[in-house]
């Protein structure tokens, strides 16, 4: 992706962005799961754990289908520039002839 504006304009953009969204949120809910679930279980609350880790592996999973569809979808492709020239002959011609050109061939 060469222009900004693909990200949000191609599928592989939007894909792109549902990843790093995702994988953003993974990184909250183990931060959360630090702070709050490790104190719930010293106090003999595992429902809390449980229920922290079932999202956390559900969110895993997203991911990994949003890597898997990743890997699976085209980039956008970019225009190159084309020369009329090469188009036709099939390769470019070669640069102009001048003086100093000449002296060192």
């Amino acid at each position: 992706m060469t222009d900004v504006g693909q990200v949000f304009s191609s599928a592989y953009g939007w894909l792109l962005c549902a990843k790093t969204a995702a994988f953003i949120a993974l990184g909250v809910l183990g931060r959360l799961h630090r702070r709050r679930t490790v104190a719930d279980l010293r106090q003999n609350r595992p429902r809390s754990f449980l229920r922290l880790a079932l999202a956390e592996v559900a969110i895993m999973a997203v991911v990994i289908g949003l890597a898997v569809a990743l890997s699976r979808t085209a980039p956008p492709v970019t225009a190159a520039a084309t020369d009329p020239v090469r188009d036709l002959l099939g390769y470019v011609l070669p640069p102009e002839i001048t003086l100093p050109r000449l002296a060192v061939a």
